[in-house]
């Protein structure tokens, strides 16, 4: 028991462990996230999860609520089309950040019937629930500091009130840096004109036509009341919603029995037209087109009745009827083939020769035509032409017919313009019904992405954005631009409001270069806007807002400045140029705190190595087995390196490892400023400077290290200019051996760093030295030296021999000469010219005996100076015709033979 008990308190123990590193990771991380945070937090607007996106929002009883938020590139439109007071109609609006680790400034809803009239409602000096007023209109919001705020309007569709409830609403969110401002909410109230019609139901009947009606007369027209003059004061956009959604008529038919028929009974008995038979305009106008309800229902009514209903009939209309308090219809209308016409003979218009039309940009249409009606005589049916167009342009779109034209659902710029209906007999124009289609509503720009939603620039670098306008050719447009909520019309006022704001006083957005300007041409108006010379801190909020009579469009996106490498502990502190000694060194390259923290929170991934003369990688030099062994590299720490330019490490060994008995060292000096003392286990066979100079077939004088930084974007959502893969080190081929992350989304490279300072701070150079190996490794330089000094005393002994070998003293006979006590180099002097060489006449006497054998005369035996004998009977004895005298001269065979001695020659010692 006592066992399992001390398992058990081990087990809960080790759970506790667990628990507790658990918990102190989850708070490392979160501290390091909100840290990351802090540093560098983007404010912008977050889409809120079952939000409506749609441009053209519409409440009906059915679908009476939705939820937007600020994300939104577009100006939207929400109708409000409920037809009872049952229903009330709710719109909630969020203009929500992400959670942020300080608090907002403000938050404000801004709101007005038009560009010129909005008013904005702070929130920050307001109690965080409330209300706020805008107009009639009452909104109820909710604030909180960190994320954002939540509006919300109530609105009931059947209400009294003297003007429309039609408001624009937005909201601008600011911090500490920047503010945002959402795209307009267009709030448009339909149902206030629809009330304003008043359509009544009424016993009324009116006398139309005659009760036998030939086919020539169709189309056939009918009125449900005045209301052309109200409707043609409405809001252009109310054409988009009025006939799908709001249309207050209805047109049907009844039969008339013996008795008769009131209103009241005709709605009761409704009979529903035939789909194409007939056409409702906005007014309640109804044009029936063809005469097929008339041959199949002979004697039939025609009522106009509140859509919908049964009981309420407007205007009912017979042939004839009894005038009573409850009017009565005795006769309807009957199809009479052989009955006269009652109308105008010749090209009649039923409708009116010429309409204007105004749509907003945007709004959506559900079969929208333009309609005109005429009749045509019976005569003219044979030779009748029709045809549409625009601008003087023909139309052969198939919904084109005799009597209307299609427009397309949504409404563009591309509509307006003048439409034209030509009725033609043969060749002839008997009718003209002209159409005045204008387009209006605030500019719209063609790509709503001319300004990327997140775009993240290199420092140093420079951006320039351009927007162009779907604009009319003489409509005014007007642009301002603006930077974190500080907007101008030019770029003068705009670098002067930065420069000059309290708020950005001491920080890099003061100084930003930007200016903007716009052009205008016949095809397209728009507005350029650029930034130059980023630098590290100058990210900002950008917007552009055009604006116009009708109102205005923004578009805005957010701009990041991704900083270049800044390094701690810098690789050129170790170059050298002079005095640069062989001992091996560690470099390190190690970039600041700040900048891996900026990185961090932009989302940066970097990757760091090294780059040796310019062309290897360390990842290349590693596979490179005579490089790798002048180098140590682990490239799970790429931030240090150590390099032994004349010994390969792993002949390095520490002086502190071996014994007290060797005394041969190198030195190297660590960057933390300690000495390393290392020897040489094995003389090396060659050096770093050997190996680059093989491998590059090039000298090279100059170690080069570069440290080595690239950086990858790591955001789906940013964009950014890719870097060149042209540049990649080596080429394609070497681009395959290197382990870097996808290309595609690499934004830096230092290796083609253009900024020179910058570079050199990257790179460590040292010259190498002269004495470049150990004594060992230099034997064959010295036995070099050694030999060629022999061969040169050699050369100097042999060439003193030959000059001494030359010389007169060095023959015996001279020796001879000198013991006799002749000097035949003083008798020579004596006589000015060359002459037989001679002796007295009489011999000298003989100091001593000549038969004297101690006296060294030489011997007459070992012929050695027959040539010299002057005796002519010796001297024919020779055999030898040359003869020549002591100094080895054949001048005395030119000599004189009077002057021959006769007497024998003496040789006497001198």
């Amino acid at each position: 028991m006592t066992i399992v008990h001390f398992w058990r308190v081990e087990i809960a123990r080790c759970k506790m462990r667990l628990l507790c590193v658990f918990i102190v990771i989850f708070l490392l991380t979160f501290t390091n996230h909100f840290l990351a945070k802090a540093q560098d937090e983007l404010l912008e607007f977050i889409p809120v999860e079952g939000a409506n996106t749609k441009e053209n929002i519409y409440l009906t009883d059915s679908s009476p609520e939705v939820l937007i938020d600020a994300t939104s590139k577009v100006t939207r439109s929400i109708y409000f089309l409920g037809s009872t007071n049952l229903v009330t109609h709710i719109v909630l609006f969020t203009c929500q950040v992400a959670t942020r680790s300080k608090p907002l400034t403000d938050v404000k809803l801004c709101c007005g019937g038009g560009r010129n009239n909005l008013v904005c409602h702070r929130l920050s000096s307001q109690s965080t629930v409330g209300k706020i007023s805008c107009n009639q209109m009452q909104f109820d919001y909710v604030f909180d500091s960190y994320t954002g705020a939540n509006f919300s309007l109530n609105f009931e569709p059947i209400r009294e009130h003297p003007l429309p409830y039609n408001e624009q609403i937005y909201c601008e969110v600011e911090d500490d840096e920047a503010t945002i401002q959402s795209n307009i909410v267009d709030l448009r109230d339909a149902i206030f004109y629809k009330t304003q019609l008043n359509v009544t139901s009424s016993k009324e009947v009116l006398r139309a036509y005659q009760h036998d009606i030939p086919p020539q007369d169709f189309p056939l027209k009918f009125s449900c009341g005045a209301y052309a003059d109200k409707i043609r004061n409405w809001p252009s956009w109310m054409a988009a919603v009025w006939q799908q959604y709001l249309s207050s008529f209805e047109w049907a038919f009844c039969r008339v029995g013996s008795n008769g028929i009131t209103a009241a009974g005709c709605a009761k008995n409704k009979e529903s037209l035939g789909l194409g038979d007939s056409v409702t305009t906005m007014d309640g106008t109804l044009f029936l087109l063809s005469d097929t309800v008339l041959a199949k229902n002979p004697n039939s009514a025609f009522v106009c009745l509140v859509r919908g209903s049964t009981a309420s009939p407007i205007r009912a209309y017979g042939s004839d009827y009894l005038q009573q308090l409850n009017p009565l219809i005795t006769k309807g209308f009957t199809l009479n083939p052989n009955a006269p016409s009652s109308q105008v003979q010749g090209f009649t218009n039923l409708s009116p020769l010429e309409t204007s039309y105004q749509f907003t940009e945007g709004t959506a249409l559900s079969d929208f035509k333009l309609l005109a009606f005429y009749r045509v005589p019976e005569s003219a049916r044979p030779n009748f032409r029709y045809g549409w167009y625009k601008d003087g342009k023909k139309l052969t779109d198939p919904e084109a017919t005799p009597t209307s034209f299609r427009l397309p659902n949504k409404v563009e710029r591309s509509f307006s313009g003048i439409y034209e209906l030509l009725i033609m007999e043969g060749g002839s124009t008997r009718l003209k019904f002209i159409f005045n289609v204008s387009v209006v509503g605030a500019p719209t720009f063609k790509d709503v992405n001319c300004i990327e939603d997140l775009f993240y620039a290199l420092e140093g670098s420079s951006k320039r954005y351009m927007c162009l306008l779907n604009v009319g050719e003489n409509e005014q447009v007007s642009f301002k631009v603006g930077i974190n909520g500080f907007e101008a019309d030019s770029g003068d006022t705009l670098r002067k409001i930065l420069a000059s704001s309290l708020q950005l006083q001491n920080q890099p957005i003061e100084n930003l270069d930007i200016d903007f300007w716009r052009y205008d041409s016949r095809d397209s108006k728009g507005v350029a806007v650029e930034v130059k010379n980023l630098v590290v801190g100058q990210n900002f909020r950008l917007s552009i807002k055009a604006i116009n009579a009708y109102g205005q469009s923004l578009v805005a996106g957010t701009l990041r400045v991704v900083p270049k490498p800044s390094l701690q502990v810098a690789p050129s502190r170790l170059s050298c140029t002079t005095e640069c000694n062989e001992d091996p060194f560690d470099l390190q390259c190690i970039p600041t705190s700040a900048v891996s923290n900026q990185w961090n929170s932009l989302g940066i991934i970097f990757q760091q190595g090294w780059v040796l003369a310019r062309t290897f990688t360390m990842e290349m030099v590693m596979e490179d087995p005579d490089l790798a062994k002048f180098f140590e590299y682990n490239s799970s720490t790429p931030n240090s390196l150590k390099v032994s330019p004349y010994i390969p490490v792993a002949d390095l060994v520490k002086i502190t490892d071996l014994p007290t008995t060797v005394t041969t060292t190198q030195t190297s000096t660590s960057t933390s400023g300690t000495t390393n003392l290392y020897t040489s286990t094995s003389p090396p066979k060659e050096n770093l400077q050997e190996m680059l100079t093989a491998r590059l077939s090039r000298a090279i004088n100059t170690l080069q290290l570069e440290c080595r930084f690239q950086l990858f974007v790591n955001n789906s959502r940013a964009k950014f200019i890719p870097y060149s893969m042209e540049s990649v080190i080596g080429g394609a081929s070497r681009k395959r051996r290197e382990t870097s992350l996808d290309e595609q989304k690499k934004i830096y490279d230092s290796y083609n760093e253009d900024d020179q300072t910058l570079k050199e701070t990257f790179t460590v150079s040292r010259t190498f030295s002269e004495v470049a190996k150990p004594a060992g490794a230099n034997f064959a330089w010295v036995a070099a030296v050694v030999i060629a000094i022999i061969f040169i005393l050699i050369v100097v002994i042999v060439g003193v021999w030959l000059c001494t070998r030359n010389r007169g003293e060095t023959y015996k006979l001279s020796k001879k000469e000198y013991k006799l006590g002749n000097d035949p180099i003083r008798e020579l002097k004596e006589k000015e010219t060359f002459q037989t060489y001679e002796r007295p006449e009489e011999p000298p006497s003989l100091a001593s005996g000549i038969e004297e054998h101690d006296l060294e005369v030489g011997s007459d035996d070992d012929g050695e100076l027959e040539a010299y004998n002057m005796d002519p009977a010796r001297s024919r004895l020779i055999e030898s015709p040359r003869t020549f005298n002591e100094e080895a001269s054949f001048i005395g065979q030119y000599s004189s033979p009077s002057r021959t001695s006769g007497y024998r020659e003496h040789h006497t010692a001198v």
